[in-house]
């Protein structure tokens, strides 16, 4: 029995979302890994000045699956030291941030 040219189309371009999908979740899941690292080590790192380690405590980040953005809680001026840290730990980790 010979099977029909649609249906071979319509089986690979399902396998091709499946795949795309894993690979997504995949690269979710890298991208989350990289977060969690990079806050952790915001946190540990030791500013110059002992006034600037609240800000390093109080750095947040999270990634959004569906925006495909990272977001950060880096508001104030004072936390431009944070937010530089963790932008240059996502950028070795692989995941330079614009």
């Amino acid at each position: 029995m010979a099977r029909s040219p649609n249906l071979l189309t319509a089986v690979a371009l399902l396998a091709g979302l499946f795949s795309n999908s894993s690979a997504t979740a995949l690269d979710n899941t890298a991208i989350e890994r990289a977060v969690k690292t990079c806050v952790d080590q915001v946190h540990q790192f030791t500013p110059p000045n002992e006034w600037e380690r609240q800000y390093f405590q109080q750095f947040d980040a999270y990634y959004n699956a569906n925006s495909g953005t990272v977001q950060n809680n880096a508001y104030r001026g004072a936390d431009l030291p944070p937010r530089y840290q963790f932008n240059k730990c996502m950028a070795i980790q692989g995941f330079p941030l614009k």
